[in-house]
Protein backbone atom coordinates (compact mmCIF):
# COMPACT_ATOMS: atom_id res chain seq x y z
CA UNK A 1 0.00 0.00 0.00
CA UNK A 2 2.85 2.50 0.66
CA UNK A 3 4.72 1.36 -2.52
CA UNK A 4 1.35 3.09 -4.67
CA UNK A 5 1.86 6.69 -3.56
CA UNK A 6 5.67 6.67 -4.01
CA UNK A 7 5.28 5.53 -7.45
CA UNK A 8 2.44 8.36 -7.93
CA UNK A 9 4.74 10.88 -6.60
CA UNK A 10 7.43 9.63 -8.64
CA UNK A 11 5.67 9.89 -11.82
CA UNK A 12 4.12 13.00 -10.82
CA UNK A 13 7.83 14.52 -10.81
CA UNK A 14 8.81 12.92 -13.84
CA UNK A 15 5.85 14.69 -15.61
CA UNK A 16 6.72 18.03 -13.90
CA UNK A 17 10.25 17.64 -15.26
CA UNK A 18 8.87 17.60 -18.72
CA UNK A 19 6.93 19.88 -18.70
CA UNK A 20 9.40 22.22 -17.22
CA UNK A 21 11.87 21.35 -19.97
CA UNK A 22 8.84 22.06 -22.35
CA UNK A 23 8.77 25.57 -21.26
CA UNK A 24 12.39 26.28 -21.20
CA UNK A 25 13.03 25.29 -24.66
CA UNK A 26 9.34 26.89 -25.91
CA UNK A 27 10.87 28.95 -29.40
CA UNK A 28 10.42 33.11 -29.08
CA UNK A 29 9.04 35.17 -31.96
CA UNK A 30 11.57 37.21 -31.10
CA UNK A 31 14.37 34.64 -31.94
CA UNK A 32 14.21 35.18 -35.65
CA UNK A 33 14.64 38.63 -37.74
CA UNK A 34 14.23 38.56 -41.51
CA UNK A 35 15.59 40.94 -44.70
CA UNK A 36 13.85 40.34 -48.05
CA UNK A 37 16.35 41.62 -50.78
CA UNK A 38 14.62 42.21 -54.17
CA UNK A 39 15.54 42.10 -57.76
CA UNK A 40 13.56 44.92 -58.58
CA UNK A 41 12.54 47.15 -55.96
CA UNK A 42 9.37 48.38 -57.60
CA UNK A 43 8.05 45.80 -60.00
CA UNK A 44 5.81 46.36 -62.60
CA UNK A 45 2.31 44.84 -62.69
CA UNK A 46 2.85 41.45 -64.54
CA UNK A 47 6.68 41.03 -63.69
CA UNK A 48 8.41 38.34 -62.87
CA UNK A 49 11.15 39.11 -59.88
CA UNK A 50 13.46 37.68 -57.51
CA UNK A 51 13.92 37.78 -53.73
CA UNK A 52 16.45 36.46 -51.13
CA UNK A 53 15.62 36.39 -47.57
CA UNK A 54 18.50 36.30 -44.77
CA UNK A 55 17.37 35.05 -41.62
CA UNK A 56 19.28 35.95 -38.28
CA UNK A 57 18.87 33.83 -35.01
CA UNK A 58 19.47 35.01 -32.19
CA UNK A 59 17.71 31.46 -30.47
CA UNK A 60 20.45 29.36 -27.98
CA UNK A 61 19.50 26.03 -29.62
CA UNK A 62 20.00 25.16 -33.55
CA UNK A 63 16.98 25.73 -36.10
CA UNK A 64 15.67 23.64 -38.93
CA UNK A 65 13.82 25.49 -41.32
CA UNK A 66 11.29 23.34 -43.14
CA UNK A 67 8.98 25.92 -45.32
CA UNK A 68 9.68 29.48 -46.06
CA UNK A 69 6.45 31.22 -47.69
CA UNK A 70 5.25 34.96 -48.82
CA UNK A 71 2.27 36.03 -48.46
CA UNK A 72 1.07 38.90 -50.51
CA UNK A 73 -2.73 41.08 -49.45
CA UNK A 74 -3.81 39.93 -53.06
CA UNK A 75 -3.53 35.98 -52.13
CA UNK A 76 -6.61 34.09 -50.72
CA UNK A 77 -5.70 33.52 -47.16
CA UNK A 78 -3.64 30.50 -46.72
CA UNK A 79 -2.14 31.04 -49.48
CA UNK A 80 2.31 31.40 -50.26
CA UNK A 81 4.68 31.88 -52.59
CA UNK A 82 6.67 28.32 -51.02
CA UNK A 83 10.09 27.57 -50.59
CA UNK A 84 9.76 23.84 -49.48
CA UNK A 85 12.56 22.41 -47.94
CA UNK A 86 10.96 19.57 -46.75
CA UNK A 87 13.53 17.02 -48.25
CA UNK A 88 16.94 19.35 -47.18
CA UNK A 89 16.26 21.26 -44.33
CA UNK A 90 18.26 24.25 -43.59
CA UNK A 91 20.15 24.01 -40.34
CA UNK A 92 20.73 27.27 -38.78
CA UNK A 93 23.28 27.18 -36.01
CA UNK A 94 22.60 28.66 -32.20
CA UNK A 95 23.03 32.81 -32.55
CA UNK A 96 23.06 31.82 -36.55
CA UNK A 97 22.69 33.30 -40.09
CA UNK A 98 21.55 32.01 -43.40
CA UNK A 99 21.04 33.25 -46.73
CA UNK A 100 17.93 31.07 -48.59
CA UNK A 101 17.89 30.65 -52.22
CA UNK A 102 16.38 32.65 -54.51
CA UNK A 103 12.71 32.66 -54.71
CA UNK A 104 10.28 33.80 -57.76
CA UNK A 105 7.44 35.63 -57.32
CA UNK A 106 4.96 36.73 -59.84
CA UNK A 107 3.12 40.10 -59.74
CA UNK A 108 -0.32 39.57 -61.05
CA UNK A 109 -1.19 41.91 -64.04
CA UNK A 110 -4.34 43.12 -62.10
CA UNK A 111 -2.74 43.47 -59.31
CA UNK A 112 -3.58 47.59 -58.25
CA UNK A 113 -0.82 49.90 -58.62
CA UNK A 114 0.56 51.52 -55.09
CA UNK A 115 1.48 49.87 -51.82
CA UNK A 116 0.47 46.30 -51.14
CA UNK A 117 0.99 44.57 -47.64
CA UNK A 118 2.98 41.28 -47.63
CA UNK A 119 4.22 38.92 -44.36
CA UNK A 120 6.68 36.12 -44.13
CA UNK A 121 6.41 32.93 -42.91
CA UNK A 122 8.43 30.42 -41.82
CA UNK A 123 7.85 27.18 -40.18
CA UNK A 124 10.66 24.72 -38.68
CA UNK A 125 11.54 22.90 -34.94
CA UNK A 126 14.18 24.12 -32.47
CA UNK A 127 16.65 20.72 -30.82
CA UNK A 128 17.72 19.53 -29.05
CA UNK A 129 13.35 18.39 -28.57
CA UNK A 130 12.77 19.12 -32.07
CA UNK A 131 9.72 21.35 -30.43
CA UNK A 132 7.67 22.63 -33.89
CA UNK A 133 7.14 26.43 -34.30
CA UNK A 134 5.49 28.96 -37.31
CA UNK A 135 6.99 32.20 -37.24
CA UNK A 136 5.43 35.21 -39.33
CA UNK A 137 7.26 38.25 -39.52
CA UNK A 138 5.60 41.49 -39.19
CA UNK A 139 3.67 43.24 -42.04
CA UNK A 140 6.48 44.62 -45.20
CA UNK A 141 5.31 46.72 -47.92
CA UNK A 142 6.19 45.90 -51.45
CA UNK A 143 5.41 48.97 -54.59
CA UNK A 144 3.85 48.05 -57.43
CA UNK A 145 3.96 50.53 -60.41
CA UNK A 146 1.80 50.96 -63.42
CA UNK A 147 2.32 48.55 -66.51
CA UNK A 148 1.16 51.77 -68.33
CA UNK A 149 3.74 53.80 -66.78
CA UNK A 150 6.10 50.86 -68.41
CA UNK A 151 5.66 51.24 -71.62
CA UNK A 152 6.20 54.87 -71.55
CA UNK A 153 9.00 54.93 -70.22
CA UNK A 154 10.22 52.02 -72.04
CA UNK A 155 9.73 54.59 -75.42
CA UNK A 156 11.38 57.54 -73.78
CA UNK A 157 14.28 55.46 -73.33
CA UNK A 158 14.24 54.33 -77.05
CA UNK A 159 13.93 57.79 -78.55
CA UNK A 160 16.48 59.42 -75.92
CA UNK A 161 19.02 56.22 -77.58
CA UNK A 162 18.13 57.39 -80.74
CA UNK A 163 18.30 61.46 -80.43
CA UNK A 164 21.78 60.52 -78.86
CA UNK A 165 22.70 58.13 -81.97
CA UNK A 166 21.69 61.33 -84.31
CA UNK A 167 23.44 63.69 -82.18
CA UNK A 168 26.87 61.10 -82.78
CA UNK A 169 26.50 60.54 -86.34
CA UNK A 170 26.29 64.51 -86.56
CA UNK A 171 29.56 64.96 -84.64
CA UNK A 172 31.33 62.20 -86.72
CA UNK A 173 30.45 63.60 -90.03
CA UNK A 174 31.62 67.00 -89.07
CA UNK A 175 34.76 66.12 -87.53
CA UNK A 176 35.52 64.17 -90.69
CA UNK A 177 34.58 67.01 -93.02
CA UNK A 178 36.86 69.49 -91.25
CA UNK A 179 39.90 66.87 -91.19
CA UNK A 180 39.23 66.16 -95.56
CA UNK A 181 38.88 70.48 -95.24
CA UNK A 182 42.62 70.79 -94.16
CA UNK A 183 44.65 68.93 -96.10
CA UNK A 184 43.31 70.77 -99.43
CA UNK A 185 43.48 74.24 -97.39
CA UNK A 186 47.39 73.31 -96.86
CA UNK A 187 47.82 72.81 -100.47
CA UNK A 188 46.33 75.47 -101.61
CA UNK A 189 48.47 77.79 -99.60
CA UNK A 190 51.59 75.91 -100.97
CA UNK A 191 50.93 76.40 -104.26
CA UNK A 192 49.83 80.14 -104.02
CA UNK A 193 52.94 80.77 -102.13
CA UNK A 194 55.55 78.87 -104.81
CA UNK A 195 53.60 80.87 -107.38
CA UNK A 196 54.47 84.05 -105.29
CA UNK A 197 57.52 83.16 -105.42
CA UNK A 198 58.05 82.49 -108.88
CA UNK A 199 56.46 86.56 -109.33
CA UNK A 200 58.84 87.92 -107.29
CA UNK A 201 62.61 86.26 -109.04
CA UNK A 202 64.05 88.65 -111.43
CA UNK A 203 64.26 88.00 -114.93
CA UNK A 204 68.14 88.13 -116.51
Amino acid sequence: MRAFPRDLIAISISIIFILNIGLVSAFEQSEISVVPSWSVSTPYQGDRVTVTLRLTSTSSEQLNIYRVGFHFDWMPEGSFFTLDLFDEPVVVPSMGKHLFEEMVIRIPADASPGAHSYFIGIDGTETPYYDSFSWDSSSLTLQILDVKSKVYDTLLLYVTIAAIAVVTAVVIVVVVRKRRKQPDEVVDQAVDEQMETQDSTPEE
